[in-house]
């Protein structure tokens, strides 16, 4: 910075039109004055923005970190001049910090860093018209909506605005606004973008509002810049999403395990420690908010809910499958159906009384027929079916 501000003195020494036009127009400049010729005109300030590189959208702050250039133009009546009269000098560069500027601020900003914090040089035509395009890098607040995530898409906005003068006093304009409009579909020049590598950038549109304060009567005019993005989600997909899947299919799994086998128990515990570790990761990654819950939440809590309920499951013989001949086999009626069918609908699968009204009707049957029964008196027998035990005929 001390090297071009040797370079740009040399420049004007050696340029004897150019020293004397910068000592002309700026000898008796007051920079605290709005450059208007009535106190009553209006300047107009034109506002745009050039987006260099999409920096970091933090989903748990809700904060999106963007590199930016703000690009910004006006009119300032005492900084023309003849050239003619300074050698055909058209253009001058001044240090931003001895000219009027507009205090244009980030409204919506994050860290307390409203305005542009490196103050480069000002671009001065001969016509008045001054160019004023600094670097700034902007943390602004962002409402995320994490229902899809990570299949989804962002909306985020900028409002830039003047933090001191009215609309009366200055007015904010897009630099592409077209007479008769407040809406511009590519507000954002993208010509410089440097591609994200977690973010589609579709749409950038920028609307020019008015809105009224309690503090004023006037309106306060202001641009806001908004930009639609698209996840990319090959990473999430690759490392999150197919170890879920597959970890829901060894859930499946668990059910075709004989309910008094060991390996049971112990896959099960394995495939809740698995899915609390992915839910944990969740939670780190989303923000902790209650207007919305991801559906990838949703499901691991399902999931998780399913695993616990097989800690329940325990043999019994429906009524359905007793006859007149040898059964060797446990019935599990905590199979996947009958598992699922309780935890959505809320009802037992299977009604205690009916099955002892069954085993009562069959058995006094079977004594009519001289069959004999290999079992306990019809109490203990629809009794010992509820401990998971099985008889014969």
């Amino acid at each position: 910075m001390f090297v071009g501000i040797l370079v740009n003195i040399e420049q004007i020494e050696a340029n004897p039109d150019a020293k004397r036009l910068y000592d002309d127009i700026l000898s008796n400049y007051n920079r605290l004055i709005r450059p208007v010729v009535n106190h009553t005109e209006t300047l107009t300030v034109w506002l745009g923005l050039k987006l260099s590189q999409l920096i970091e959208v933090n989903l748990k702050n809700q904060v999106m970190t963007t590199n930016l250039w703000v690009k910004q133009k006006w009119f300032d009546y005492k900084l023309r001049w003849d050239p003619e009269e300074y050698g055909g000098v058209e253009m001058l560069y001044v240090p931003s910090e001895q000219i009027w500027l507009p205090d244009i601020v980030l409204y919506n900003n994050w860290d307390g860093n409203y305005e542009v914090t490196l103050m480069t040089k000002a671009t001065l035509k001969y016509t008045g018209e001054v160019f004023w395009e600094p670097p700034a890098i902007y943390k602004s607040t962002c409402e995320m909506n994490v229902e899809f995530f990570p299949y989804d898409e962002q909306t985020c906005f900028m409002k830039f605005g003047s933090w001191t003068y009215n609309g009366v006093q200055v007015e904010l304009k897009h630099l592409d606004q077209v007479q008769g409009s407040n809406l511009v579909l590519i507000g954002i020049d993208l010509s410089e973008f440097y591609l994200s590598v977690e973010w589609d950038i579709l749409e950038v549109p920028a609307s020019r509002n008015e809105e009224y304060y309690p503090c004023c009567t006037e309106p306060f005019s202001d641009i806001t810049f908004k930009m639609t993005m698209r996840r990319k989600t090959l990473f999430y997909t690759v490392n999150l999403i197919i170890p879920i899947i597959a970890l829901t299919f060894l859930t499946v799994l668990v059910f075709y395990l004989p309910s008094d086998s060991g390996e049971k128990v112990t896959l099960c515990i394995s495939i809740l420690v698995s899915l609390t570790v992915f839910f944990l990761l969740l939670a780190e990654i989303i923000p902790p908010t209650s207007l919305a819950i991801p559906l990838l939440g949703k499901y691991l809590l399902f999931t998780m809910i399913l695993v616990s309920r097989v800690y329940g499951t325990k043999p019994y013989l429906p009524a359905e499958f007793l006859g007149y001949r040898s059964l060797s086999t446990k019935v599990d009626t905590f199979s996947f159906g009958v598992v699922l069918f309780e935890l959505v609908t809320g009802l037992r699968a299977y009604d205690h009384k009916r099955t002892h009204k069954f085993l009562t009707k069959h058995i006094m049957s079977a004594c009519a027929e001289n069959v004999s029964i290999v079992t306990e008196s019809p109490r203990s027998l629809a009794d010992s079916t509820d401990r998971g035990g099985y008889w014969q005929v």
